[in-house]
């Protein structure tokens, strides 16, 4: 691929407005059944809509909260410190006081003490908000200890236990968004305790580099939502909204006008696209990540939290629905399984999008939906094989590399030969033990082709500008320190492989007497690269390069429990590097500056286990 950079109205107005993200779990200490439905089926999640367009409301101080807040400095009477924190120094979207902890009870802001409630509606507060503006000896909120600044938000509140007693607690937004991720949180404290608690925290993961988008064909829906009338052709029609964990569940507005990712107007077909609907708090979403969704339908003039979900029987309905991302491929959406993922209550299923390939989480094969039955923390097979393959390096682009592993082309008609210097596809893959590369091309005997790797595409850990790279003391080691410059966002190269004059090097190989014009370099330092074993091989009458290299080289601490983006970017250079042809992979030659390139092959490595290590959200 070639890429770039009412029917509710049962609960009453004042629940479906207030109530917390369909992610939440209520917490099993009484409360009306009806509330507690709501919260499990997600028909009360979030405030406010994240469109560009909108208005956003004031983010001062929450309505439940006390600004004029001075914290004790010592327990009241026999009583437990309880402290809770938000890391957000990932995104730093948050200031002072726009979250706030909520749960299983009522907060007084005079004296700084909980008391256990059944009920954790924002009316029902107040809560306390979470500061980052450091401790109270030094005029903050925050318990002794903290950093002003940091990004990191805290609490300290007290607690008198009579009685061993167990809380739950979650996290809203300014806008009374549940930003919670995973199952409630919970803490205990024993009959008499004067401790010091700490309640476990949020770290908020940081945004990824992954688009997203949901469709929805309204001549496509379950018979019990038809006939299908839009809000904008009948004032008694429907609007269509979508809530998301990927928006901390703020009701969106599909659009079927040709306008924000929606492809053709009129057609019937009503499109969300994450980026264009980014709310202060939203952003992309990255590899391994669970995108659960619900579509709801309103009136036009209806609060699009009273509006009926699109569910069946209780469950989220995939007629009609589509889903896609750009995951591997920035900027080039392309389909996505559409999978039923329990809620984080376990009462009812969601439709989730897994980015990066995965199972829909479980602990039981109830937790899974239909007859799949769960396996190790995951619903059923893998919906998605990303990569994973393992192809016979033999020097031929055969049938031992699948279509699917094509990650990038080149059409341009080289400059320097055709049949000789030049390059048309760029095939990636990984098992177990290594990952693979693919070169369908070749070059001449004085011309060298060279692939530089980042293994963390996104963070930019690596030189992007290869100008900078100043080893030449190998042949291979000139052509890699060449003009180049990588464009991309976040692309930064660790590792290089290539070949000059179509020479191999066979993993095991002595690296002194037969590395010298075809191998992996590590380029980690720019003026001496370390020659690192991996294969490069080439054969007489074959049609390109095939290059592996060890996973535990290229991730010394294994394959990161949330995946990796793997980027590569390949070109056709001459034997010191100073001068390049029109060849590129991806396709990306710009005559007017023949050095820089803006786009890169991306592809996903996942850990043999993700995501069953991993909880619900």
């Amino acid at each position: 691929m070639e890429v770039s950079s009412g029917q509710t109205t049962w609960i009453g107005c004042l629940v479906l407005f207030f109530m917390c993200a369909q992610a939440c779990s209520a917490p099993d200490q009484g409360g009306a059944d009806a509330v507690q439905d709501a919260k499990d089926t997600g028909l009360t999640e979030g405030l406010f809509a994240h469109d560009s367009e909108a208005e956003l409301p004031d983010q001062g101080v929450p309505d439940n909260t006390n600004d004029s807040l001075e914290k004790p400095e010592t327990s009241p009477g026999q009583a437990a410190r309880i402290r809770f924190k938000v890391d957000d120094s990932k995104n730093r979207t948050y200031q002072d006081k726009q979250m706030v902890w909520t749960g299983s009870f009522k907060w007084s802001a005079a004296d700084n003490t909980i008391v256990p409630a059944s009920s954790w509606l924002p009316s029902d507060g107040p809560y306390p908000p979470l500061y980052d503006d450091g401790p109270t000896s030094q005029g903050g909120h925050e318990p002794d200890g903290s950093v002003k600044g940091d990004h990191v938000f805290e609490t300290e509140v007290f607690f008198k236990a009579t009685e061993t007693t167990t809380f739950e607690y979650g996290v809203l937004n300014e806008f009374d968004g549940w930003i919670w991720v995973g199952p409630n949180g919970q803490f205990e404290v024993p009959k008499g305790s004067s401790d010091t608690i700490t309640a476990p925290g949020l770290t908020i993961p940081a945004f990824g580099t992954v688009d997203f988008k949901v469709t929805l064909d309204s001549a496509a829906l379950d018979d019990s939502f038809m006939p299908f009338v839009p809000c904008d052709v009948d004032p008694g029609g429907s609007c269509i909204y979508l809530k998301s964990s990927a928006n901390s569940w703020a009701p969106v507005q599909l659009l079927d006008n040709g306008e924000k990712g929606d492809d053709q107007g009129g057609d019937g077909v009503y499109t969300f696209v994450q980026s264009l609907n980014l709310g202060p708090h939203d952003g992309l979403l990255y590899t391994g990540q669970h995108a659960q969704f619900v579509f709801s339908f309103a009136m036009a003039e209806t609060d699009p939290e009273n509006g009926l979900e699109y569910k069946v029987k209780g469950n989220a309905s995939k007629k009609g629905v589509k889903a896609y991302s750009d995951h591997g491929s920035p900027g080039v959406f392309h389909d996505e399984p559409v999978v039923m993922e329990r809620d984080s209550r376990g009462k009812v299923f969601n439709t989730t999008v897994i980015i990066g390939g995965g199972k829909p989480w479980c602990d039981v094969d109830e937790d899974c939906f239909s007859d799949v039955v769960c396996l190790d923390g995951g619903c059923g097979e893998t919906t998605v094989v990303s990569h994973k393959w393992t192809p016979v390096l033999d020097g031929d682009i055969g049938a031992d590399w699948d279509e699917s592993l094509l990650v990038a082309t080149n059409t341009a008609v080289t400059d320097w030969g055709t049949g000789k210097d030049e390059l048309t596809a760029l095939y990636a893959a990984y098992d177990d033990t290594h990952l693979y590369f693919g070169i369908k091309g070749g070059c001449g005997a004085d011309n060298a082709i060279v692939a530089y790797l980042d293994r963390d595409f996104g963070e930019s850990t690596g030189p992007a500008d290869m100008n900078t790279l100043s080893d030449d003391e190998g042949e291979l080691d000139a052509a890699v320190s060449s003009k180049l410059v990588v464009a991309a966002p976040g692309f930064g190269a660790d590792f290089a492989f290539g070949s000059k004059g179509m020479k191999s090097f066979t993993e095991g190989s002595d690296l002194g007497s037969a590395g010298q014009g075809s191998g992996w370099r590590d380029i980690g330092d720019p003026g001496d690269f370390a020659w690192i074993q991996g294969s490069v091989v080439t054969k007489t009458g074959g049609n390109g390069i095939e290059a592996a290299i060890p996973i535990a080289t290229v991730f010394p601490d294994g394959i990161p429990a949330q995946g990796s983006n793997v980027a590569l970017v390949v070109r056709l250079v001459n034997a010191d590097g100073q001068y390049t042809s029109n060849q590129t992979l991806p396709q990306d030659h710009d005559a007017a500056n023949p050095w820089t390139m803006t786009k890169v092959a991306v592809f996903a490595v996942l850990p043999a286990n993700q995501p069953e290590s991993r909880r619900r959200p």
